[in-house]
């Protein structure tokens, strides 16, 4: 508990994650779009049509070419939510590659993605990471053992290992724990990983208070 007590406090303050590995950062097929309620229309790539995952979405080439360089990635959004001193955003990812068998997988390793999500207040100009229970964001030159390498195996989300297996046209359900954000804002930008685009705008849910809201009806 002490180590997560240290780590809640991490605020990255004007560090913005990148693009993932070459700089530059994907282009999106088809960028975030928000539909009616209950209307959930199919969203295009070069693998044709899908189901969208949400109304919060974007889709992109596979990162790296996939295995037959003919595969989208979609991502989406659930939800940014902050309970006391965590905030929580829930995500989801899909590869589509209808050139490979249906039982096909492709790795953060394969697509060039390092797992690091990064949540920027532009409004504050701060930028929060996950909780690691061991390392730290910050690298040291002369520590034995890279404090970023192991903060990125101790963070607390998933999926992050590098050879993690996403099916084809299956959906990964995701998540990360990350320090609440000072100041309370209302919307902040999240790159998700390094290697996968950016959203910009979304809003932030304040579950106390919610809770509050539900006390004060019953009284």
């Amino acid at each position: 508990m002490a180590a997560l007590a240290v780590a809640s406090g991490l605020v990255l303050s004007g560090c913005i994650g990148g693009g993932g590995k070459g700089g530059a950062s994907p282009q999106p097929i088809q960028s975030a779009s928000a539909g009616s309620e209950g209307e959930k229309p199919a969203a295009k790539g070069s693998t044709g049509s899908r189901e969208r995952l949400g109304d919060i979405e974007q889709t992109i080439g596979t990162p790296g070419g996939g295995n037959e360089g003919d595969g989208t990635v979609t991502v989406a959004i659930r939800a940014v939510e902050v309970t006391g001193p965590t905030m929580t955003v829930r995500w989801a990812l899909r590869w589509d590659e209808d050139a490979s068998p249906a039982k096909s997988t492709v790795t953060y390793g394969t697509m060039g993605i390092e797992p690091i999500m990064t949540v920027t207040d532009g409004a504050n100009v701060k930028a929060y990471r996950p909780i690691c229970l061991e390392g730290s964001w910050k690298s040291d030159p002369e520590a034995d053992q890279d404090p970023v390498a192991d903060c990125v195996a101790s963070q607390l989300a998933s999926p992050t290992g590098y050879y993690f297996e996403f099916p084809n046209h299956g959906v990964i359900e995701a998540w990360a724990v990350l320090p609440a954000p000072e100041g309370r804002p209302e919307k902040v930008d999240v790159l998700l990983a390094e290697g996968l685009p950016a959203f910009t705008g979304v809003d932030v849910t304040y579950r106390d208070d919610n809770q509050g809201d539900a006390k004060d009806e019953s009284q």
